[in-house]
């Protein structure tokens, strides 16, 4: 059994959009300029939670 939350955990989407929501920077027309950051960031920290690490 791994130290972290199970990887069915329902509230993965939940912190995923959470974390992404709290990175993403959108510019004066409403389009974002770090969206490669922000998904890559989200994933990492997903996993990190998956893993339990």
């Amino acid at each position: 059994m791994t130290k972290g939350l199970s990887r069915n955990h329902p509230r993965h989407s939940q912190r995923g959009v959470s974390i992404f929501a709290d990175v993403i920077e959108l510019d004066d027309q409403g389009q974002p300029v770090n969206a490669k950051h922000t998904g890559r960031r989200t994933a990492a920290r997903l996993y990190r939670l998956t893993a339990g690490r």
